[in-house]
């Protein structure tokens, strides 16, 4: 099923992408879309900043942004050799999510993938973090799943 009020996306990270997907929850108020796991790839590749969580075992919960390229079921990023996020060379279990939300129209879309991470030897495109610094160590999260959920206040 498609939402007619989201529109295509011509370009990575520019706005309001279109879903498919089933609808889940449907009222006079609005709806909640499970969506597919090929579009939560689709929308994955599309996005240009993430946020990758873990909990670490120095300093508890971590949720932090990255800027990324996204490669199969592979996340990769770059990241300071001394960051927090330079654990994640070590494997470990992490969630990795995107989002896109509207408060004006109150709309909104979340994709959630699940995986491990890992130190990543390979060419990792270059992300162009928005953060200063040298981000010399690569990182790659391998997802074993992926699920997503659209919202709408109204119908």
């Amino acid at each position: 099923m498609t939402d007619a009020r989201h529109t295509d996306r011509s370009s990575k990270g520019s706005g309001r992408g279109r879903l498919d997907g089933k609808l889940a929850c449907v009222d006079s108020q609005g709806y909640i879309m499970t969506i597919e796991p090929d579009e939560c790839r689709r929308l994955l590749a599309e996005a240009v900043v993430g946020r990758v969580s873990w909990v670490s075992p120095t300093r508890g919960i971590q949720v932090l942004p990255v800027n990324y390229e996204f490669e199969g079921d592979r996340v990769l990023f770059r990241v300071a050799s001394h960051s927090v996020l330079a654990e994640l060379i070590a494997p470990t279990e992490v969630a990795f999510e995107v989002d896109d939300l509207d408060a004006e129209t109150a709309t909104g879309w979340s994709v959630l993938g699940q995986g491990t991470s890992r130190g990543f030897d390979g060419a990792v495109p270059d992300t162009s973090p928005w953060a200063p610094g040298d981000r010399a160590t690569a990182i790659a999260v391998d997802l074993r799943a992926v699920s997503g959920r659209s919202v709408s206040r109204e119908d």
